[in-house]
């Protein structure tokens, strides 16, 4: 779970909010050790969201691609449609067809669900 910089801050650091609040209102409370504070929080929050990209795939990063995040979108809802019986037997009953037929199909569409990939673009354009 993400959390906010200056929760974060009075989790780690402070045992309760009054030795935060103190902390805050104390005139011996220099610039740097709040600049450190913000430092730390920030810090941490980068590596939260690190992780939940390494433990997730397809929460995405700056780098992905149009293609990239609707596939995952399709595989997630495919495996979804796969993983719910009752799901899988309403879409059945839908089209008129066996669930395993349907769960085969789902299978195949989910090895390129959105198409084959784009042509790689070169590094100048838009």
């Amino acid at each position: 779970m993400l959390m906010d910089g200056p929760l974060l801050i009075k989790q780690v650091l402070f045992k309760n909010k009054y030795e935060y609040n103190s902390f805050l209102t104390d005139s011996s409370t220099s610039t740097c050790s709040l600049i450190f504070l913000i430092y730390f929080s920030n810090l941490n929050l980068q590596i939260q969201i690190e992780h939940l990209h390494l433990k997730y795939v397809g929460t995405g990063t700056q780098e992905t691609t149009k293609w990239e995040w609707g596939t995952n979108i399709q595989r997630d809802s495919l495996a979804s449609h796969i993983g719910h019986h009752s799901r899988l037997q309403y879409f059945a009953i839908a089209e008129n067809e066996s669930t395993m037929r349907l769960k085969n199909r789902f299978l195949n569409k989910m090895i390129q669900p959105c198409g084959p990939p784009p042509p790689a673009r070169k590094k100048g354009e838009l």
